[in-house]
């Protein structure tokens, strides 16, 4: 069992981060607000860059991101629990763990440059999953998008032809609503 370093009553520094929002510029369209999709046959398709413009009416060249910078925080230890595990501070309603709490501001803050980092790892691991796999889904939306347009003008076609047809023919058996 862990002996607690410090006791109620004791000024603790507590290493943390902050997130902070962070523009960009978008990494999939580099700010262009578009992006060539070249198909197999080798036809060049602009189109509207949607990792950019997720979530708005329109793409906007660049994209919010939390960016992560160490901090360091200070309490006054009101209670300690120890554990058969582990020893935690707490301070009124934070919970500090023992292994990111610490005497000095300035052993916190090489902590807490750690955790940022450590953190911050994570969320650009994160990120770089999402413009991978965003870039994946371009042709098949380009193609889907293609082939709903086709279906649409054929569709279009026969309705014009039969309307046509319709209309030379006072009262064809195709035009009857029976």
């Amino acid at each position: 069992m862990s002996e607690p370093q410090f006791k109620i009553g004791d000024f603790v520094w507590f290493a943390c981060y902050v997130a902070d929002d962070l523009q960009r510029p978008c990494p999939i369209c580099f700010g262009k607000k578009a992006v060539t999709l070249i198909l197999g046959n080798g036809e060049a398709w602009i189109i509207a860059c949607d990792y950019c413009g997720k979530g708005e009416i329109s793409p906007r060249g660049f994209v919010t991101d939390r960016g992560i910078r160490p901090a360091v925080r200070g309490y006054t230890i009101d209670r300690v629990s120890v554990s058969a595990t582990e020893v935690e501070y707490q301070s009124d309603c934070q919970i500090l763990s023992a292994d990111r709490t610490f005497a000095t501001r300035e052993d916190a803050m090489v902590k807490a440059t750690e955790v940022a980092a450590s953190e911050q790892a994570s969320r650009d691991k994160i990120i770089e999953y999402g413009v991978r796999h965003n870039a994946k889904g371009k042709p098949w939306s380009a193609g889907y998008h293609m082939r709903e347009a086709k279906a649409a003008r054929d569709r279009a076609e026969l309705h014009e032809r039969l309307a046509h047809e319709c209309r030379a023919a006072k009262k064809e058996p195709a035009c009857s609503s029976a």
